[in-house]
Order: structure tokens, then sequence, then C-alpha cells
């Protein structure tokens, strides 16, 4: 069923996002049948808004040569 649903929604030009990942079991289950993206507590632990925030802020942040 989880195969069909992926195939019908790459063939209506979707990206398919599976959400709940939670083991590795699921990761590579989800990529062995094409899913595009993955979204769950195997990825990442939630966090508060302003930790990810703080987290963006440092991941994004661009060095100069002179800092």
């Amino acid at each position: 069923m989880v195969r069909s649903l992926i195939q019908l929604a790459h063939s209506l030009n979707l990206v398919v996002c599976a959400e709940w990942v939670t083991t590795e079991d699921h990761v590579q289950r989800l990529k062995a049948l094409g899913c595009d993206l993955l979204q769950g507590n195997r990825i990442g632990e939630p966090i508060a808004a302003d930790a990810f925030a703080l987290k963006l802020q440092r991941t994004n942040s661009v060095q100069s040569p002179l800092d």
C-alpha cells in the first residue's frame, strides 16, 4: 500500500514526505520505496522554537576572513 501511494504521488509530480519515522528500519524501507523526504524523531528530536532559531542562525552564519 505504501509503495502504491508513493508511486501515485510521483506520477502526479508530487514530493513524498513520510512523517513519524522512528526507527532505522523505517528509514531504510522508506528509502527503498522511493520516499523523497523523511521526518520524525529518528531524524532529529523535537526542540523548542527559540533553540531551533539559535541553531539555524549558527548553521547559516557566514564567517568573513576578518572574523
